[in-house]
C-alpha cells in the first residue's frame, strides 16, 4: 500500500450511524461524554453536499439571513461539513456562566453555535 493511501485510510474517521455531533473533535472527552457507548438515538437526516457545489470557506465573509442576527454579517471561523453547518465569528452566540467559586464570581463566556448553510449567504467581497 502506497503511503498516500495509507495516510488517506487513517484521516477517514469511522463513526457510529447514530452519532451526535457537536463542536468538539470525535476523539475528545467532550465528544465521547455526548456519545457514551450503547446510547441509542434516532437517525438525523442530513443531505450531503458534493465537493464541486460546496462554497463556504473559514475566512469567508457571510449573512445571516434568518434567527436573532439576521442582516448581521461576519467571517466563518470553522466549517463541519460532514453537517452542513458554519460557525461565523461573534453571532448566533449563547453565553455561559464559568468559573464560579466561593472565592470568585465568576464570568460571563460567549460561545458561538453552528448555523446551517441555508441561513447564511455569502458576502461578495468587493462590494458587499
Amino acid at each position: 500500500m502506497r503511503l498516500t493511501q495509507l495516510l488517506a485510510a487513517a484521516s477517514k474517521l469511522k463513526l457510529p450511524p447514530d452519532y451526535l455531533f457537536g463542536m468538539s473533535r470525535p476523539s475528545t472527552i467532550a465528544a465521547q461524554r455526548k456519545n457514551p457507548p450503547g446510547k441509542r438515538r434516532s437517525k438525523v437526516f442530513v443531505e450531503p453536499i458534493s465537493d464541486k457545489e460546496w462554497k463556504y470557506f473559514r475566512g469567508d465573509t457571510v449573512e445571516v439571513l434568518s434567527g436573532r442576527d439576521a442582516g448581521k454579517q461576519g467571517k466563518v471561523t470553522q466549517v463541519v461539513r460532514v453537517r452542513n453547518w458554519v460557525v461565523v465569528d461573534g453571532l448566533n452566540a449563547h453565553y455561559r456562566y464559568v468559573g464560579c467559586t466561593s472565592d470568585y464570581r465568576g464570568t460571563y463566556v460567549a460561545s458561538e453555535a453552528p448555523l446551517l448553510l441555508n441561513q447564511v449567504s455569502l458576502i461578495d467581497p468587493t462590494d458587499r
